[in-house]
């Protein structure tokens, strides 16, 4: 249950309670919902090692500490209570998922899920827009003044805290990566309906919200997608025409990119450079830069660097870096036998004869070796006890036997392979390191110890997604200030859930080269504000 309430809470938060009138924003009902959706995943809270071993949960649960220690430290102690319940509905979506996302299955449905909401709120949007049901819901009138004149500018949004247009094309843009986890290959029809014709409707709703930043956005999803079948200067290139093409077509609205039309923001900027100063340990306190700036940050890194400080901040990063670090990791990992594979195909057939005696010695050793596992089988099911074991052996990935291995490359294969990946990744997967064990010391009988071959893995394809959508919100959340918002920490917890699906994941993690590269991330972030501001001004 735990697992279908973690659905219905991330549905509820993406559509909002807010649209069906201003009441329902003082019922709470989201908080509720969280608590009851907490409740019912309890059991997974304590039993799932992933989310405990998980760096991002610690880090999370510090940030959320760093949010209710700004406001104590600015001498408000309910404050802290208040900046808590604002918070928690949105970071409570990252524990929900790392909690009762157990298998690749369950990440795919939340991915789907996501989609299906945001699918849902488009098409109320486009009822406003087009019919002028709600319109004053999900269309924003915007005015501005372009070469002496006042423009007029529709604009499409969402609700709730997708109510701003450049929010709503974030989250749109999100949905459009997770979409492909729909993706079947060899499926023309499937994947015609069920991915490329809502990717294009997400794209055209994309458009009317006429976001600068959702253009940069979708330039960057086309640079990573692109990046691994066509190299990095074709991906250039195409992210490049699809720039020029989408300003061709308007994509702004008759608004201006460029440093002049930026001068807000860049004044923004310097502000939170100077909250951050006046308070730089535990900053000015959570939700108060609209307060004392007259607007908010625009930007996703200065907004936690001024109202959290230099703690919060630090945390903040550790948040990305960590689980871009993890999905990277985990993706190279996976493209080794791919790589190990071309590399074998290269080598000469030609075998010396030490590589021939080599392969004898082994062909030998493997006969013996099931030879003496068949008969210690056969004495087992007769009821006699076999002669003990003369060996102890823990066998490798290619000493698993062929029907083991068809039956996992048959479970496991990626079989939703994007087009952009097909060329990158391995037709089948390589098995789990743990293999076969034989332990003479339980008994007389030797006991077959193996990691079973339906271990709920995540395919290569959702790891690339989810890191599609990372970059994509890291991209776009640098001229946008969505820091506490919900989309991050969806985001955040399909990384942490997917990676967690991986028994040896957090073995391999650098446990200090992390801290390392986001103390360097975050020192360069702080370095390039300066500058930008400082040139500007």
């Amino acid at each position: 249950m735990g697992f279908v309430f973690t659905i219905v809470y991330i549905v509820v938060t993406i559509i909002s309670p807010e649209q069906f009138g201003p009441d329902w924003a003082a019922y709470h009902a989201l908080v509720y919902l969280a608590v009851v959706t907490a409740l019912f995943s309890l059991p997974n809270v304590f039993s799932r090692s992933s989310l405990k071993s998980s760096i991002q949960t610690y880090l999370l649960l510090a940030f959320i500490c760093a949010v209710g220690l700004s406001q104590i430290a600015n001498h408000w102690l309910g404050g802290a209570l208040k900046a808590w319940l604002t918070f928690l509905p949105s970071a409570a979506v990252y524990f929900f998922i790392v909690a009762n996302v157990t298998t690749a299955r369950r990440l795919k449905i939340v991915a789907l899920a996501s989609v299906a909401a945001c699918l849902g709120l488009v098409a109320e949007a486009f009822c406003g827009y087009y019919a002028g049901f709600l319109g004053e819901t999900f269309v924003l009138k915007m005015h501005f003044e372009s070469d002496q004149a006042v423009e007029h500018l529709l604009r499409l949004r969402g609700v709730g805290f997708l109510h701003d247009p450049n929010d709503f094309s974030q989250m749109l843009i999100i949905a459009l990566a997770l979409l492909f986890f729909a993706w079947r290959r060899g499926r023309a029809i499937s994947n015609f309906v069920f991915v490329l014709a809502p990717a294009a409707v997400l794209l055209w709703a994309v458009y009317l919200t006429h976001s600068r930043g959702a253009l940069i956005g979708l330039a960057v999803l086309v640079l990573m997608a692109g990046y691994k079948r066509f190299g990095k200067a074709p991906s250039l290139v195409l992210a490049a025409m699809l720039g020029v093409a989408m300003m061709a077509l308007d994509f702004t609205g008759g608004r201006d990119i460029s440093a002049s039309a930026g001068a807000d923001r860049l004044s923004l900027w310097a502000s939170g450079l100077e909250l951050f100063k006046s308070a730089p340990i535990f900053g000015v306190g959570f939700g108060n830069f609209v307060d004392l700036a007259g607007k908010t940050a625009h930007n996703s890194f200065i907004l936690p660097l001024a109202e959290l400080g230099i703690i919060g901040a630090t945390i903040w990063v550790a948040l990305l870096v960590t689980s871009t670090m993890d999905l990277n990791r985990l993706i190279a990992l996976r493209e080794e036998p791919a790589a190990a594979g071309d590399a074998g195909h290269e080598t000469s057939d030609v075998k010396s004869e030490d590589d021939e005696a080599q392969t004898a010695s082994d062909s030998s050793f493997d006969a013996d070796r099931a030879g003496a596992f068949e008969d210690s089988a056969l004495s087992y099911a007769a009821g006699v006890p076999p002669a003990e074991p003369s060996f102890v052996k823990v066998a490798r990935r290619d000493e698993q036997s062929f029907f083991a291995n068809a039956e996992y490359e048959r479970t496991t294969a990626p079989t939703d392979v994007l087009p952009f990946l097909a060329e990158s990744l391995p037709v089948a997967e390589v098995a789990p390191a743990s293999g076969l064990e034989f332990d003479v010391e339980g008994g007389p009988a030797a006991e077959l110890v193996a990691e079973s071959i339906d271990d709920p893995i995540a395919p290569d394809s959702s790891l690339v997604i989810i890191r599609l959508a990372l970059v994509t919100f890291m991209a776009t959340g640098w001229f946008l200030s969505r820091t506490f918002d919900t989309p991050i920490y969806l985001v955040l917890g399909m990384a942490t859930a997917a990676v967690g699906l991986e028994s040896f994941a957090a073995e391999r993690r650098d446990h200090k080269r992390w801290i390392s590269v986001t103390l360097a991330v975050e020192a360069l972030l702080i370095i390039v504000v300066y500058l930008v501001v400082r040139l500007r001004h």
